[in-house]
């Protein structure tokens, strides 16, 4: 959807295979499906004209514009932080704790915001680095005597 004064940044969250009790009491907003889509907004570039205001509801799932509005699994407005931005990706990474492959795709236009959501600071990790601190820290509480192996990829084009 166009929204005029803000870029969205949309992470089509994609568990696969089907997962479908994954959302159960982990994460209401991914419900049971198999694919979300979240909306994560930047904030206007200083400077920029905002055409319009861009109203985001109470219930973090829409948007809206005096044009037209729109409901997403999740909505992240200008002012979210990385921690919340995670929160939205977290039941994917809990999924793959429990053997299922797991996808997290960053999408949008260029200079929306994907590449800092995804990498963040040092000081405030993005995506990646809070995901492989969640495995790491989920193996070493393993205290069975079970073997992990662990395989990730990344790639930005």
């Amino acid at each position: 959807p166009h929204l005029t004064g803000h870029t969205a940044r949309r992470f089509v969250l994609v568990p696969t295979p089907s997962v479908p009790e994954m959302g159960r009491g982990s994460n209401p907003q991914m419900g049971e499906t198999s694919i979300s889509v979240v909306a994560r907004f930047r904030p206007a570039r200083p400077g920029a004209s905002v055409d319009g205001d861009v109203r985001f509801g109470d219930d973090g799932l829409s948007v809206e514009t005096a044009a037209s509005s729109h409901t997403f699994d999740g909505v992240l407005p200008p002012h979210a932080s990385q921690e919340e931005t995670y929160a939205q990706v977290s039941p994917i990474v809990e999924a793959v704790l429990q053997g299922y492959n797991g996808t997290v795709l960053a999408y949008g236009q260029t200079g929306s915001g994907k590449t800092h959501s995804v990498t963040g600071t040092a000081r405030d990790p993005g995506i990646l680095q809070r995901a492989v601190r969640h495995i790491f820290e989920w193996i070493r509480s393993d205290a069975g005597a079970a073997t992990h192996r662990l395989t990730c990829s990344y790639l930005e084009i």
